[in-house]
């Protein structure tokens, strides 16, 4: 008889799990999708010959970006999952995977929280 250490959790069933991680990745690719539509639905602030300006839109507007900055944010991101995809892969072969779930959505929870605070360009792109 296995003892209760070993059992685990009542709500560890497969369709919970399921359920779980479907939300997890909706999630991840509306925090994507945030940053890599911002070229297209985001517009920096634009003047006319007779000196009125337009406020911009999204992200771009916000932080008054240059299309290079805003593709820049991209390639950030894109570089940072690059980096982080393979090390995460190799660790869940020594690791209990779960518990490297809980890591990586707490510190993708910490760069959420800190490009949601940012206050420049520089400070969105590290996070």
């Amino acid at each position: 008889m296995a003892s209760t250490a070993d059992s685990p959790p009542s709500w560890f069933t497969p369709k919970r799990l399921l359920i779980i991680f479907c939300l997890i990745n909706m999630i991840n690719y509306v925090d994507r999708g945030a940053i890599a539509s911002n070229g297209v639905n985001g517009r920096s602030r634009t003047c006319d010959d007779k000196g009125i300006c337009k406020s911009g839109t999204g992200i771009q507007g916000e932080f008054e970006l240059t299309n290079f900055q805003d593709g820049l944010l991209s390639s950030a991101f894109m570089v940072g999952l690059l980096l982080a995809s393979p090390i995460f892969a190799s660790l869940a072969k020594s690791y209990n995977p779960f518990r490297l779930i809980g890591v990586g959505l707490s510190v993708w929870t910490l760069a959420v929280a800190g490009c949601a605070s940012a206050f420049s360009f520089w400070f969105i792109a590290i996070c």
